[in-house]
């Protein structure tokens, strides 16, 4: 019901929190609202909430959106494809490791490490990146034990206090 809540504030809250818990009973109201807005940061919000649940259904909506124009909405279809874990269309969207935006560059790091033999260190690195620092955290607290391994070596691989402190609190 907040969706459509008077506050453009609590929608867009309303948004996030259903891609956070993943509820996946929230789709095609998402879908109608991603729909609706078309572009925008509107839509990207919509697109990246979708892309947080990452269920199958959306896998042909997020592969549409993985080459638009906007790089809110590449990052949050890659990001949203890695999640419905189709491992040939992960190992299709590796050339956007070279794309103009550093978010759908890291989106791209954050896909890949659902192939066999991840490499985690792309998106350890970011943590330092004023950027995408941020978005990199979260994906390596979803990636979870797995990434363990590869940030504690980036622990020990850095002289900057705060790099390391940044890599110890995730």
């Amino acid at each position: 019901a907040s969706l459509n809540d008077s506050s453009p504030l609590v929608q867009r809250y309303a948004t996030e929190a259903l891609g956070w818990v993943r509820e996946e009973h929230a789709l095609q109201s998402l879908a109608d609202r991603f729909k609706y807005y078309g572009k925008g940061e509107m839509a990207a919000e919509t697109l990246l909430a979708i892309a947080r649940i990452g269920h199958r259904s959306s896998h042909d909506l997020l592969l549409s959106k993985v080459r638009d124009n906007d790089p809110a909405i590449r990052r949050a279809a890659i990001e949203g494809l890695a999640r419905v874990g189709d491992k040939a269309t992960i190992e299709s969207i590796r050339p956007f490791l070279q794309d103009g935006a550093p978010s759908v560059r890291l989106a791209t790091a954050f896909a890949l490490t659902h192939l066999p033999d991840p490499q985690f260190t792309p998106v350890t690195v970011a943590l330092r990146q004023e950027d995408v620092g941020a978005q990199a955290r979260d994906y390596l607290l979803e990636i979870g034990a797995p990434a363990a391994q590869g940030v504690l070596a980036a622990v020990f691989s850095t002289n900057d206090g705060r790099a390391r402190a940044d890599l110890l609190h995730v």
